[in-house]
Parts: structure tokens; sequence; C-alpha cells
């Protein structure tokens, strides 16, 4: 009855240890995942890509000039987009830079004028 019982202990023990075990293998640590204004700047332009009128081959092309350009790469990327998933703050923000750099860019860019004195 002993071994019995041993044995049921041990199954139970390899199992959490198997479930827990596994969760903490697969997480990732946050110092992989890119700053939320790299991530916003390269998701900008990688949506921008998404819509233009070229052949997949190309949009990839792009894709990958991105992320050079970021000194990213796919997998940390997709890592910090997978771990934000379900965190709509994040994305908010996210969302508020790419606003604020699109404004940023299309804002007039005027010359200052002085004004002439008068005698």
């Amino acid at each position: 009855m002993s071994s019995v019982k041993s044995i049921v202990f041990l199954a139970i023990f390899l199992l959490l240890f198997g479930i827990f075990g596994s969760n903490a293998c697969t997480k990732k640590p946050e110092d992989h995942l890119l700053k939320k204004e790299t991530f916003s700047k390269a998701l900008r332009e990688m949506l921008v890509i998404q819509y233009l009128k070229i052949d997949e081959k190309q949009k990839a092309a792009l894709i990958k000039d991105v992320l050079k350009k970021y000194h990213i790469t796919k997998k940390e990327f997709e890592a910090t987009k997978a771990h934000y998933a379900e965190q709509p703050g994040f994305w908010v923000d996210v969302f508020k830079n790419i606003r604020r750099q699109l404004d940023e860019e299309n804002r007039p860019k005027h010359k200052t004028v002085k004004p002439k004195k008068r005698k």
C-alpha cells in the first residue's frame, strides 16, 4: 500500500512540475521585449507596408528592411506583440505614439518670420 501512495505522490508531483515547470521555461523575460518607442516606430512602418499595392515578396523585403533599420529581429518583434496581446493599456500607448509621430511628420514646417522693426 505504501508503494502505491509513493507512486501516486510521484505522479502528482511530476504532473504539477510539468505544468508549472513548462510555464517557467516558455515565459520570456521582459528584457527580451522591445522598448515601446522602438516597437511603435517599427509597427507604424509595417502597417504602412501592409497597405502598399505591391506583391508579398516586396512587402517581406520592406519589412526586413524595417527590422534592420531598428536593429531588431522578427522574433523580438513577435515576442513583444505576443507578450502585450492582452494588455490594452500597452496598445493605447503604442497607438498614441504612432499618432504623435504621424502628427509630427505632417505638421507644416513653416519658417518663422521675424517682424521688421519700425524706425
